[in-house]
C-alpha cells in the first residue's frame, strides 16, 4: 500500500480537513476497542504503522469493508474492531456532518453554515467510535451509551 494507494489518499486528505479546520476531539479515557491493531504500510518493504487515533482506525477499517463488499468479497473475513452495523450506524452519524464541515467552508450567503452543535458533535467522534454497546438501555433511567454520548456533547463549550 503505498502512498498513492485509495485509502491512503482518502484517509490523509479527510483527516488534513479535519486539522485545518481546528478540531479537536474529545479525549477517550477508556475503551475496549483494539484500534491500534489496524495498520498501514506507507511504503511496500517498509514496517507496519498503528493508525495514529482510533478515528484513523476507524477510517480505515470501513474502506477495507467497503473494498471487499464492492469487489465481490461477501463475508468479512479477519478480526475487525467494529462489526458491519456499528460501521452503518457511525459512518450515517459521522460523515453527514463532515460533509456539514466541508460545505460550510464556501460562502455562506449561498450555502450552508454549521451549526455549534454540529460542531459539539464533531468533536465527539473519537469518544463514539471507542464506545460500545450503543444501545444497552440503562435500567435507571432509560439512556442508552449512544444517546448519553449526544447529550454529552450538548455541555461542551
Amino acid at each position: 500500500m503505498g502512498g498513492d494507494h485509495g485509502e491512503q489518499k482518502l484517509i490523509t486528505k479527510l483527516l488534513d480537513f479535519i486539522r485545518s479546520k481546528n478540531i479537536t476531539f474529545e479525549a477517550i479515557t477508556t475503551t475496549n476497542r483494539n484500534w491500534q491493531s489496524i495498520t498501514y504500510c506507507h511504503r511496500r518493504g517498509q514496517p507496519l504503522v498503528a493508525s495514529a487515533s482510533i478515528f484513523e482506525a476507524w477510517l480505515r477499517e470501513l474502506v477495507r469493508y467497503r473494498n471487499r463488499y464492492a469487489h465481490g468479497g461477501h463475508a468479512a473475513q479477519g478480526a475487525w474492531v467494529w462489526e458491519q452495523w456499528e460501521h452503518l450506524l457511525l459512518s450515517s452519524f459521522i460523515f453527514p456532518l463532515i460533509l456539514k464541515l466541508y460545505i460550510s467552508q464556501f460562502d455562506t450567503s449561498v450555502t450552508y453554515t454549521i451549526s455549534d452543535d454540529d460542531l459539539k458533535l464533531i468533536r465527539m467522534i473519537e469518544k463514539m467510535l471507542a464506545a460500545k454497546d450503543y444501545y444497552d438501555m440503562n435500567q435507571n433511567d432509560g439512556t442508552t451509551p449512544w444517546g448519553e454520548l449526544i447529550s454529552e456533547a450538548q455541555w461542551l463549550d
